[in-house]
């Protein structure tokens, strides 16, 4: 067995005998702390484009240059990204940007790598279509917006038996409304996460509430009185 195995077995040994069990939970990320969980990947190509979990408090904020995109090559758009899980899934994120701004987008994404992608967007895109939209990669696949005139909106993705679908809605207690799908195929492992981009002249500050992906989970070492004690993310139950 690898060391890093042995490690986890050992820890997992020491916790048991201090009274501790395991539990399995969801993965959320509220973004309530300062500091970015240990799962997470930032992929920025251009430092000059920056992230905080301290400007907006229990939010993730992109803060992205002009013309910071991607398309089929990898171009500037920074990412928060992770590995997605095998199979079926659904993710989902609550983002707000400047609606003043054209050409900007805030995103929940699904990406293989260069060319190989989903955009579930937050668009303000100079008053043409404003609102919920969805990009894929590569060409063929259209672009489906929902003109809503906010800067506020919540979006989700799913996938299911090789179909993804999205949704979006205006506010936390609504209902999901579905806005386009596709069968574009990307072979695994790939990613998820949320990201910002832009073209043309203008900046973009994103900000991101949550981002939630039930079929993601951690394996949690609980003490007997509920108290957390240490958390593995991206542990598979099985492991």
């Amino acid at each position: 067995m690898k060391r890093y195995g042995f490690n986890i077995i050992v820890c997992a040994i020491t916790l048991l005998a201090m009274g501790a069990y395991f539990s399995t939970v969801v993965f959320a990320d509220e973004f309530d702390s300062t500091t970015l969980r240990k799962v997470w990947t930032v992929d920025n190509p251009n430092p000059q484009n920056t992230w905080s979990l301290k400007e907006k408090p229990g939010w993730f904020r992109f803060s992205v240059l002009a013309g910071q995109d991607t398309w089929a090559a990898r171009g500037l758009m920074p990412l928060l990204i992770q590995p997605a899980p095998k199979g079926d899934f659904s993710m989902e994120t609550h983002c707000k940007i400047d609606a003043q701004l054209a050409n900007t987008y805030g995103c929940l994404v699904v990406w293989k790598g260069a060319g190989q992608w989903i955009h579930l967007e937050l668009i303000n895109d100079g008053g043409a279509r404003n609102g919920a939209g969805c990009e894929y990669w590569p060409p063929g696949t259209a672009t489906v917006t929902a003109n809503l005139a906010v800067d506020d909106v919540y979006l989700k993705t799913e996938l299911k038996s090789g179909l993804w679908s999205h949704y979006y809605k205006l506010a936390e207690k609504d209902d999901w409304i579905f806005l386009a799908s596709t069968a574009v195929k990307y072979e695994e492992p790939f990613q998820v996460g949320i990201g910002a981009k832009t073209w043309g002249a203008n900046p973009l500050v994103a900000d991101f509430d949550y981002f939630r992906c039930p079929e993601l989970n951690e394996v949690q070492a609980v003490q007997p009185d509920s108290k957390l004690a240490t958390t593995w993310a991206g542990i598979k139950v099985g492991l």
